[in-house]
């Protein structure tokens, strides 16, 4: 390694404050919460033509995010990040409705395109990027940690 380049030690340690700060001023950020009648692969299958038919980008985040990069739990919602501006294209074609209760899709409005830099298309899906899946997974109920822990060691530290 030359002087030049940076090295990072102790990637886990920095990702744990990240998140903690993330969930700070996460709760700022606009959710919507829908319900889908689909069963949850028929759902990433609409996600997938959504994309396909008219080029809407919605990003798999969260436990459906996260079994892309390390497939170590079974979900029952599905977590999305769309762009602001492709948001009401997404809500009309998607087969899905706001609700108050009930949800099992939860979409995060996306106000900047930087959170998806690095995005990957994992089994005909877009994901968000592996950070962007681990500080939203930090932020669910559940086997949060064992998820997020996947993440970390099968796509965030390697790239020390």
């Amino acid at each position: 390694m030359s002087s030049k380049e940076l090295q990072i030690l102790s990637p886990q340690s920095i990702m744990v404050a990240w998140a903690e700060a993330y969930l700070e001023k996460s709760s700022s950020f606009n959710i919507i919460v829908c319900h889908t009648l689909l069963r949850i692969a028929e759902f990433e299958n609409t996600i997938h033509q959504i994309k396909a038919d008219s080029d809407i980008g919605c990003y798999l985040t969260g436990f459906a995010g996260g079994v892309r990069y390390a497939p170590v739990m079974r979900y029952s919602k599905i977590h999305l990040l769309v762009p602001q501006r492709r948001l009401s294209s997404f809500l009309k074609v998607a087969e899905c409705k706001q609700v108050d209760s009930g949800t099992n899709v939860q979409i995060h409005i996306v106000t900047s395109d930087g959170l998806l830099y690095y995005a990957r298309i994992i089994e005909n899906q877009q994901v968000a990027p592996p950070v962007q899946v681990y500080l939203g997974c930090m932020k669910l109920k559940g086997r949060r940690e064992e998820m997020a822990e996947g993440i970390l060691l099968k796509e965030i530290a390697r790239l020390k």
